[in-house]
């Protein structure tokens, strides 16, 4: 009996092993925020630089998870931490340091002219946001939305698709065959079409859509659920002022040239 019991407990420790070695989402995530504003100088009318952080940011420190957060911190907010935490202080430490140095003697300079700009006032917000994906995957939309002078803000939207339990990137032709691109040029012009309610390329044009460019498969895509999202910023298929474009396309459109999920 005794060997018997032993057996049952060896044979449940190595199930349960293998269950979490393929199933990587479950991690815990905690939120990160912050918050900085800085005055362009000692005036407490001068305008403000101001900051704003939020993000999803995995707690263990498993190696894939390490590998995960330093390919986000390089590419959020340009340090190759393991720390997102870290990462985001050193950005927003830098950024009013830069912000004060380049900008105070042309504001002290347009003061003593006579001439007060809201210009100065910089605003920048990044979002690091966790989603599941299909097989497991990790996918974080990076959000960022600036304001730096001028007539309007710009926003960048990004994201990044990993292997939960190796921490490196997924390709699109990890998960699609590479007969792909053909097949997916219609998909994405019909639901281009649909979004903004038009019967044929013609009526896109009018409305600023692929004027300079035909319609593409971009590097920037999420390997979600359900959907793959085809994301285009302000400007790559489409006037500055229609802003983010996305394009989600099921899986069950999908499947004559999706590569079998392990």
């Amino acid at each position: 009996m005794g060997i018997f019991i032993r057996s049952l407990i060896i044979c449940t420790v190595l199930l349960c092993a293998c269950h979490n070695e393929h199933h990587p989402t479950h991690k815990k995530i905690r939120h990160i925020n912050i918050k900085k504003t800085t005055r362009l100088d000692s005036c407490q009318s001068s305008p403000l630089c101001s900051i704003m952080i939020e993000v999803d940011d995995m707690t263990d420190t498993t190696v894939s998870t390490q590998k995960i957060n330093q390919t986000i911190a390089l590419e959020a907010f340009g340090h190759a931490s393991y720390s997102l935490a870290q990462a985001a202080d050193s950005f927003c430490t830098e950024y009013i340091l830069r912000y004060k140095k380049e900008l105070a003697h042309l504001y002290a300079a347009d003061q003593k002219r006579g001439i007060h700009s809201s210009w100065y006032d910089f605003k920048y917000r990044i979002a690091v946001k966790h989603q599941g994906g299909i097989n497991g995957y990790h996918c974080y939309r990076i959000d960022k939305t600036k304001y730096e002078g001028g007539a309007f803000e710009h926003r960048q939207l990004s994201c990044l698709n990993f292997n939960g339990l190796t921490g490196k990137l997924v390709k699109l032709d990890d998960v699609l065959r590479p007969a792909c691109h053909t097949l997916l040029h219609p998909l994405l012009i019909n639901e281009l079409l649909r979004q903004f309610e038009c019967n044929n390329r013609e009526a896109l044009q009018e409305k600023g859509l692929l004027r300079l460019t035909d319609i593409y498969i971009p590097a920037n895509y999420e390997l979600g659920k359900d959907y793959i999202s085809f994301i285009y910023n302000a400007g790559e298929i489409g006037p500055h002022k229609t802003g983010t474009i996305i394009l989600p396309i099921p899986y069950t459109r999908l499947r004559t040239i999706m590569k079998p999920q392990k």
